[in-house]
């Protein structure tokens, strides 16, 4: 049909064809299918790494101000903000950690 109707038609289903708009929908799936070709993702490797392993540390408490700790890296403000949307690890062994100094306490380091 665009054969048919040239760039100035006044009949709307070519005339969206027309428009400049498209050229922006074009390089858009041409990226996706060049992602898509070729295995790759939209996010890099380095963030889909960070976020595994932030994904195994992160708790409940990580996202609130007042109990967050200080060795935690998901308490971070970098890696808070990356571990947004981001479930919360399963634990099933608690380890008990200083709150003064970061470090787990056991028995070489008891609570005082």
């Amino acid at each position: 049909g665009l054969l048919a109707f040239g760039p100035e038609t006044s009949c709307p289903r070519y005339e969206e064809m027309y428009n400049l708009s498209r050229w922006d929908e074009l390089i858009e799936l041409f990226v996706n299918e060049n992602y898509h070709l070729h295995g790759l993702t939209r996010e890099s490797i380095l963030e889909i790494a960070l976020k595994s392993g932030i994904s195994t540390m992160k708790t409940q408490y990580c996202m609130d101000r007042e109990t967050r700790k200080v060795n935690c890296p998901t308490c971070s403000e970098p890696f808070n903000e990356l571990s947004d949307d981001l479930p919360y690890s399963h634990h099933v062994h608690s380890v008990l950690v200083c709150s003064i100094t970061g470090a787990p306490m056991n028995e070489n380091n008891p609570p005082m």
